[in-house]
């Protein structure tokens, strides 16, 4: 029994360190977003971010899990007996996300300051809740929605509320400017919602996928199936916004490629793989918690690096200009 609780402990401590390595991976975000200046060309951006989410997680598999890549187990995720249709169908609203999420996000901040625009987009978690107690209603590790839940989301958008029209500021046409703003706070939101699909239709996807290449005989362990998911949506959404963005004439810049590099590489790639392993090294699934910390990371590295006191940064924006 003793070596059943240290163990479960052992996990759950190292559960808190692949949390947190989610966390401050995703806090990058915002401060990429603005200092990449994304809304001059939001798709490719969007782009580039999926692109390199794809040779991210494609790198990882290929050097860790190569069997994943066998006849076999593909079919049984693309094309088991049963649930092929659903399974597949899981994987829409993923690419979905992949695909509006960014765009979204970069727009908005035509129209709002950076600063609430971190504060909204991490309205996520409250939209993975409440999509994740519908799609894992029948299992066990999940509970049902209570009281408190909607509680919580009414805190949320009374919250967003505040801090929207907040925005409006001192003008003589208070009503026009408050309009705008309320446009941005609203892309924002648009794009938490967004976000938050990926990760609960892919954890989906991902669980069934599990189950259909334990049935074969395969014995690979969950991440992976993420995995799968996740190179599928990034390939699609990927090729899905070049083509938006080259139809829109939307210009190419070393800035934009670099804020898609780090985005996708690392904050994507390794956040969202980090958030599932976290996720499946332990059965406390209150762990999640802690990506309520996001906007508190990304405030101070939006106070750090965009502050003038800061020179040390000015190096990056001059050498990519």
């Amino acid at each position: 029994m003793k070596n059943i609780t240290n163990n479960n402990s052992s996990h759950n401590r190292l559960a808190i360190i692949w949390m947190m390595i989610s966390v401050i991976a995703s806090s990058f975000v915002v401060l990429i977003i603005a200092w990449g200046e994304t809304n001059k060309s939001p798709f490719f951006f969007a782009a580039l971010d999926n692109i390199f989410t794809f040779c991210g997680v494609l790198l990882i598999v290929i050097i860790w899990r190569p069997k994943l890549f066998s006849a076999k187990v593909l079919r049984a995720v693309f094309r088991p007996p049963q649930d092929s249709v659903r399974m597949n169908l899981l994987l829409v609203p993923c690419i979905i996300s992949g695909v509006a999420t960014f765009p979204l996000l970069s727009i908005s901040t035509k129209y709002i300051d950076i600063i609430p625009v971190a504060i909204i987009y991490e309205m996520a978690p409250l939209f993975l809740v409440l999509l994740s107690s519908r799609l894992f209603r029948k299992d066990k590790r999940y509970k049902r929605l209570t009281i408190w839940v909607f509680i919580l989301f009414a805190f949320g958008l009374t919250g967003f509320a505040f801090v929207a029209f907040g925005q409006s500021g001192e003008s003589s046409s208070e009503i026009e400017v408050s309009g705008v703003v309320l446009f941005g706070a609203i892309l924002v939101l648009l794009a938490a919602f967004c976000r938050s699909l990926a990760p609960a239709f892919n954890i989906r996807h991902a669980t069934m996928s599990h189950q259909k290449i334990k049935e074969v005989g395969e014995n690979i362990e969950e991440i992976y199936c993420t995995m799968i998911s996740r190179i599928i949506q990034s390939f699609v959404a990927g090729i899905v916004l070049f083509i938006v963005a080259f139809s829109l004439g939307e210009q190419f810049t070393t800035r934009i490629l670099l804020a898609g590099f780090l985005t996708g590489l690392f904050i994507v790639a390794l956040g969202g793989v980090a958030f599932r392993q976290a996720n499946l090294l332990t059965s406390n699934l209150g762990i999640n918690a802690l990506r309520y910390a996001i906007p508190l990371f990304s405030m101070l590295w939006l106070f750090l690096f965009r502050d003038p006191i800061f020179p040390q940064i000015d190096f990056l924006v001059i050498g990519v200009t």
